[in-house]
């Protein structure tokens, strides 16, 4: 369980992870390497962490969930209004 600080890294991790691949789309367990990988966040996350912290960014409309045609796993992509928020939190 992540106390709140580290909830807040995560989200900004995530965002700034989906910005910089806005044309992409991601499960969860993708995002959870891809975040993990790039060293974005220096502490452990698990999937459900990242879940959690996708649905509050979907609440902010920052992240869209796609869910595809002839798929199961639902995908997650930033909205525009996600990039601009990590690009004036960036600035």
């Amino acid at each position: 369980m992540l106390d709140s600080a580290h909830k807040q890294n995560l989200r900004e991790a995530v965002v700034e992870y989906l910005a910089n691949r806005s044309t992409m789309k991601f499960s969860v367990s993708s995002l959870t390497r891809g975040v993990n990988k790039a060293r974005l966040v220096d502490f452990p996350f698990s999937e459900a962490d990242v879940a959690e912290v996708l649905a509050v960014l979907s609440g902010f409309g920052f992240v869209k969930e796609i869910m595809p045609k002839l798929g199961s796993i639902r995908e997650y992509q930033i909205t525009s209004d996600g990039v601009v928020f990590y690009e004036r939190q960036d600035g």
